[in-house]
């Protein structure tokens, strides 16, 4: 299963992020087009099997060290994977100074929660590590071992230290030297050339830095509190130089590796340690520095992924894992003008229609590793339909929909999603499943239905579940906790944070706050809060109004052609308007619970107060705050000041009158709040109001609010 990833300068991810996957399935991603959600599954791709790749991933700066790291744990409890790739860019490679000995690995104090994790720890662990002999007893055979690392606990508490023993089979790693049928060694990263930093040997395969895939296999003992590394293996990534080549990436080994800090390595993504003199940049340059790696140089005839060791380990891993993804610009959409919707088109159709459905064939035709039963139940726990769509091949091994081929070209692409879950969720060696958008032609009450039966089913079979969507639906307060949001930050640069950890104390709070509507902020790209039903109303009509640019096919929208100022700021209006999600808060009391939840996700957010806040002394930063007290104030205030017979009119048929100074209005007496009130007079009102705003009243400098609100 796939426990956690941590990745930099990735795609279009700058900084470092990781995300974890501890808490209940499924894991959901979301975020706009284009924030980094398929960049994030790509990555998983590329500490993968070669032959599942046909590229390479960029960095998202070319002159700085890229690399996604995934850890893996194995069936069986006691081992684990790290598997990753990594971009050095030549100027990095040229510059880097390596630690020189072994005893320089380690210099800092650990305690238990840094090697194995707390929540990872049994509870009937030994107080000491065992001095029984390291070099494999339980590990297996000895020489399988290329390094074997154990620690020794002195003492515990926080001043426990952990000391470093390695030790390396040297006829192990002579075997590995001269393995015959890879091919001879030789050094094909050469000496730099100083003076124009680029490695003379390479220069045609990639002007700007190299790429590898690597593979460490960690042995895990518990009750006595050892964690070996079992095998550290490496492959160089040969990149296609032209079409000719077929789009296929050659690997060929890495050897002469160092073996640094492997251990310090496991224990920063297990436990996101921030006191240790190590980065896993650092770890990674040490580990692959140009003087000492050598790479093997092999004949065409002999570069199958699997000829490497790396690649041997990447191909075991691979079969736990199952990615779906979309296939850019091939979808089932089509349009009225097509001349593929003619009749004589339908046989073409249907073949079309079952390359699209490979996954339901290839479950059908190969049974035996899936479990029937859990699939079964699945689709119709979904669905609730598994009568009407059965499945099956005909006597030409062709797909059928209740014995009529053509059904499947009418079958709903939500029950084609649903069936694609059900199988991939009974999958016997699938561990770790990948969906991009599963809901596709969903129901929201099929994604309701699907969420718990992934919740069940990876319970009940150990299973991670990772997704990704666009649907408001899969995001209840019972999923938060598994929920990251994907953002775009300054220069298009992308981060993720996790929602779960940012909601864990204040759920109950923020439910209450939003009628459990929560999604609507998670899924914003911008946000203005308000406090209550009556700004609500309003601001929503606010922005029907101002976004309609034409009252009917041959008349301007009045507001922009009679109001100057606002037509000088309709563009950027509209652009920030169309990107607003306008919020409720209930109260003045949430605002620094909202402040502080949406700086952590890096949302952008603005509030819409009454004066009365002011009383409270509370930072009043990106709020405004009504003049005259209220919302209701002001459209009093403008009435009074604006000497237009309309509005005047549409006031008194509101029923909106004064209160004495010093009263807050309840209930029926706010704006539109009144149980007469029609959509058509809240309409009226708001179109009168924004015909007589400008920048001397309340409402021309709500605008001037929400333009800065564009710019910022």
């Amino acid at each position: 299963m796939l426990k956690n990833i941590c990745f930099k300068n990735f795609v279009v991810f700058r900084n470092e992020e990781d995300i974890e996957f501890r808490a209940q399935c499924p894991y959901i991603f979301i975020g706009e087009n284009g924030s980094g959600k398929s960049a994030v599954f790509e990555g998983i791709r590329r500490c993968l099997k070669a032959d599942m790749n046909t590229s390479v991933s960029k960095p998202c700066n070319p002159k700085e060290v890229s690399y996604f790291i995934c850890r893996f744990k194995l069936d069986n409890d006691h081992e684990e994977i790290i598997s990753g790739t990594v971009y050095i860019p030549l100027n990095k490679a040229l510059h880097f100074c390596p630690k020189d000995t072994i005893e320089d690995i380690f210099q800092n104090d650990y305690g238990l929660s840094l090697l194995f994790g707390e929540d990872e720890l049994d509870e009937d662990l030994s107080t000491s590590f065992s001095e029984e002999d390291f070099n494999g007893k339980e590990g297996g055979n000895k020489d399988e071992l290329k390094l074997i690392s154990t620690f020794k606990l002195d003492k515990t508490g926080p001043d426990a230290s952990l000391e470093l023993e390695d030790t390396i089979d040297t006829a192990a790693e002579k075997d590995i030297v001269t393995t015959p049928e890879l091919g001879e060694t030789k050094k094909i990263i050469p000496e730099f050339d100083e003076t124009t930093e680029k490695a003379p040997g390479l220069a045609d395969i990639d002007s700007e830095g190299h790429y590898y895939q690597f593979a460490i296999q960690y042995v895990i003992n518990k009750r006595r509190r050892k964690l070996r590394v079992r095998k550290f293996c490496c492959d160089f990534l040969n990149l296609p130089k032209s079409t000719q080549d077929k789009g296929n990436i050659k690997v060929h080994e890495v050897r002469n590796l160092n073996t640094y800090a492997l251990l310090e390595l496991h224990n920063m993504l297990l436990s996101k340690s921030t006191h240790t003199e190590h980065t896993i940049q650092n770890i990674l340059l040490q580990n692959l520095w140009y003087k000492k790696i050598e790479i093997a140089r092999v004949d065409a005839s002999m570069c199958e992924p699997s000829t490497t060791p790396c690649q041997s380990v990447l191909i075991d891993l691979s079969k736990h894992l199952v990615f779906t993804f979309p296939l850019r610009s091939i979808g089932p959409l089509q349009w009225s003008e097509s001349e593929r919707i003619k009749g004589d088109m339908k046989e073409a159709n249907y073949e079309e229609a079952l390359k699209r459905s490979e996954i339901i064939t290839a479950f059908l035709e190969n049974q035996e590793r899936y479990d029937n039963s859990i699939e079964q139940d699945v689709f119709e726990e979904i669905t609730h339909q598994s009568a009407e769509y059965e499945f099956a091949l005909d006597g030409g091994g062709k797909l059928q929909v209740n014995h009529n081929s053509m059904k499947l070209l009418k079958t709903p692409e939500g029950i084609l999603e649903a069936k694609y879950v059900s199988i991939l969720l009974s999958g016997k060696c699938f561990k770790t499943i990948i969906l991009e958008e599963p809901d596709r032609g969903m129901h929201p009450q099929f994604v309701q239905r699907m969420i718990l039966a992934i919740r069940r089913q990876a319970e009940a079979n150990e299973k991670v579940v990772i997704l990704t969507t666009h649907n408001t639906a899969f995001l209840t307060p019972w999923t938060l906790s598994s929920c990251y949001r994907f953002s775009r930050a300054e220069e298009n640069k992308c981060r993720v944070n996790s929602v779960g950890k940012l909601v864990k104390h204040n759920l109950k709070t923020l439910r209450i706050m939003t009628n459990d509507k929560l999604s609507d902020i998670f899924f914003a790209r911008r946000v203005l809060f308000c406090e209550g039903d009556s700004e609500i109303l309003f601001l929503n009509e606010m922005k029907n109004v101002l976004l309609s640019t034409m009252r009917s096919t041959r008349e301007l929208n009045p507001i922009y052609t009679t109001n100057a100022f606002l037509s000088d700021n309709k563009d950027t209006l509209q652009t920030v308007l169309s990107d607003l999600t306008i919020a409720k808060m209930n109260g003045v009391h949430n605002v620094s619970l909202c402040r502080s939840m949406c700086r952590s996700l890096c949302l952008p957010a603005k509030f819409l107060l009454d004066k009365d806040f002011k009383n409270l002394n509370k930072d009043d930063t990106n709020c405004f705050i009504w003049s005259n007290g209220a919302i209701e104030e002001m459209v009093l205030s403008m009435r009074d000041s604006c000497n237009d017979e309309k509005l005047t009119q549409i006031v008194t048929d509101l029923k909106l009158k004064p209160i004495e100074n010093g009263k807050k209005r309840k209930g029926k007496d706010k704006l539109f709040m009144k149980e007469n009130v029609t959509q058509k007079q809240i309409t009226q009102c708001v179109e009168a109001l924004f015909r007589n705003c400008d920048p001397s009243n309340d409402l021309g400098k709500i605008v001037v609010f929400l333009v800065q609100f564009a710019c910022s």
